[in-house]
């Protein structure tokens, strides 16, 4: 589960416009389960808007519906009820235009009125979430967003995670695994006392199976170590194909494999432009394209998803 499954030829070909994993067939009824009981969701969907739209009219809150067509076959998930926590402990200021805490700030800015006005979560350059916040925004969500720094499970407890019963959460989005100088001091003390095993069960995969165990229905989650820029294109894209352009969580994912492989095998050939005689160019850019290495690159499938990929943000 931790090689770049995604990056496999099969999967670029023309027709499929998404691709998931998933643990087991146990693990997979279990969601098909939940979805046929949220198929007499939809007709309250927007119902549920019309009401909101009004007693928004009233509290002078502007918010533009989502009046999408819903497929038969995706799955609504309420996009006014996202929860998010960033950067707890606001370990990744130093980074400035593309630390978390900052990069929120703007989408949150950005498309306030359209979606995040009634957003609610906890940023770590204003005050680091208690254990009881983590609860309450987890407990408490249609979609939750972890965005920051080491590794997800490294900020929540481990046992009380297990406890948990998170089943109103139908899709986690996690952009983590990210070191600054100040979360690997976090991180290599608080590792000192823990066992192998439990180290081992923070890794991504493992998280991903803990929140799948703990009723969420999908998990988008990055798989190795990366750096704050790429998890702030990320996330760029992620909202962007979401809520702006309404896919769903698998189409999602999909765009943004594709498109960081297509933005690299750009650069790739401006700098095949800039440098060398015009017989080079054609040499290279023959290079390029035969070998093709971009698309193929590991880090270009880093972030994946993990059950149902038919869920779409209403």
């Amino acid at each position: 589960m931790d090689l770049p499954l995604e990056a496999l030829s099969i999967f670029k070909e023309e027709g499929i416009s998404s691709v998931s994993r998933d643990f087991s067939l146990q693990l997979l009824y279990n969601r098909l389960h939940w979805a046929k009981s949220e198929t007499a969701f939809k007709s309250n969907v927007e119902t549920s808007k019309g009401k909101t739209t009004k007693a928004n009219k009233k509290k002078n809150v502007q918010m533009a519906p989502l009046n999408r067509d819903l497929s038969s076959n995706c799955l609504p998930v309420d996009t006014r009820n996202l929860k998010y926590i960033v950067d707890p402990y606001n370990e990744g200021r130093e980074a400035e235009a593309s630390s978390p805490s900052r990069k929120i700030q703007k989408i949150l800015e950005k498309c306030y009125d359209l979606f995040t006005v009634q957003w609610e979560g906890v940023i770590g350059n204003m005050c680091a979430p208690s254990q009881a916040e983590w609860e309450q925004l987890l407990t408490n969500c249609s979609a939750f967003l972890f965005y920051g720094m080491e590794r997800f499970m490294s900020h929540v407890s481990l046992n009380w995670l297990v406890a948990m019963n998170i089943t109103k959460c139908r899709l986690v989005i996690l952009l983590d695994l990210v070191r600054s100088q100040k979360s690997y001091q976090r991180i290599a003390n608080c590792d000192f006392h823990k066992s192998c095993q439990r180290i081992a069960l923070e890794r991504p995969t493992e998280t991903a199976i803990l929140l799948s165990l703990t009723g969420v229905g999908s998990v988008i989650a990055t798989q190795w170590y990366t750096n704050l820029e790429e998890n702030a294109e990320r996330l760029e894209t992620l909202f962007e194909n979401l809520l702006s352009f309404g896919k769903t969580t698998g189409q999602t994912v999909h765009v943004l494999q594709k498109s960081r492989s297509h933005r690299k095998r750009d650069s790739i050939k401006m700098e095949a432009d800039s440098h060398g005689s015009p017989g080079e160019k054609v040499e290279e850019q023959t290079v390029c394209t035969s070998s093709d290495p971009p698309a193929s690159h590991p880090s270009f499938f880093n972030c994946v998803l993990y059950g149902l990929p038919n869920i779409i943000l209403m």
